[in-house]
Protein backbone atom coordinates (compact mmCIF):
# COMPACT_ATOMS: atom_id res chain seq x y z
CA UNK A 1 0.00 0.00 0.00
CA UNK A 2 3.00 1.91 0.54
CA UNK A 3 4.11 1.89 -2.59
CA UNK A 4 1.30 2.51 -4.81
CA UNK A 5 0.85 6.07 -2.59
CA UNK A 6 4.20 6.61 -3.48
CA UNK A 7 3.67 6.06 -7.07
CA UNK A 8 0.97 8.10 -6.99
CA UNK A 9 2.23 10.71 -5.69
CA UNK A 10 5.39 10.86 -8.05
CA UNK A 11 3.43 10.14 -10.70
CA UNK A 12 0.98 13.25 -9.46
CA UNK A 13 4.07 15.56 -9.20
CA UNK A 14 5.43 14.51 -12.75
CA UNK A 15 1.66 15.55 -13.75
CA UNK A 16 2.15 19.07 -12.11
CA UNK A 17 6.14 19.40 -13.09
CA UNK A 18 5.26 18.93 -16.58
CA UNK A 19 1.67 20.84 -16.80
CA UNK A 20 4.03 23.65 -15.21
CA UNK A 21 7.18 23.12 -17.58
CA UNK A 22 4.81 23.91 -20.77
CA UNK A 23 2.87 26.83 -18.75
CA UNK A 24 6.37 28.34 -18.33
CA UNK A 25 7.43 26.98 -22.37
CA UNK A 26 4.27 28.46 -23.62
CA UNK A 27 4.34 31.61 -21.86
CA UNK A 28 7.39 32.04 -23.31
CA UNK A 29 6.92 31.31 -26.38
CA UNK A 30 3.54 33.28 -26.99
CA UNK A 31 5.43 36.36 -25.31
CA UNK A 32 8.75 35.69 -27.64
CA UNK A 33 6.47 35.77 -30.66
CA UNK A 34 4.33 39.07 -28.83
CA UNK A 35 7.47 40.73 -28.61
CA UNK A 36 9.29 39.79 -32.01
CA UNK A 37 5.43 41.13 -33.84
CA UNK A 38 5.85 44.07 -31.65
CA UNK A 39 9.36 45.10 -32.41
CA UNK A 40 8.43 44.20 -36.39
CA UNK A 41 5.51 46.25 -36.71
CA UNK A 42 6.06 49.43 -34.43
CA UNK A 43 9.91 49.38 -35.44
CA UNK A 44 9.24 52.37 -36.99
CA UNK A 45 6.67 53.96 -35.03
CA UNK A 46 9.23 53.80 -31.95
CA UNK A 47 12.06 55.36 -34.14
CA UNK A 48 9.83 57.78 -35.22
CA UNK A 49 8.41 58.63 -31.40
CA UNK A 50 12.32 58.56 -30.22
CA UNK A 51 12.96 61.42 -32.39
CA UNK A 52 10.37 63.32 -31.70
CA UNK A 53 11.52 63.09 -27.69
CA UNK A 54 14.96 63.84 -28.99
Amino acid sequence: MKILSAHAALSTLLKVFFVIAFAVLLGSVVRAAASYSLNHATSLQITEFGTCWI
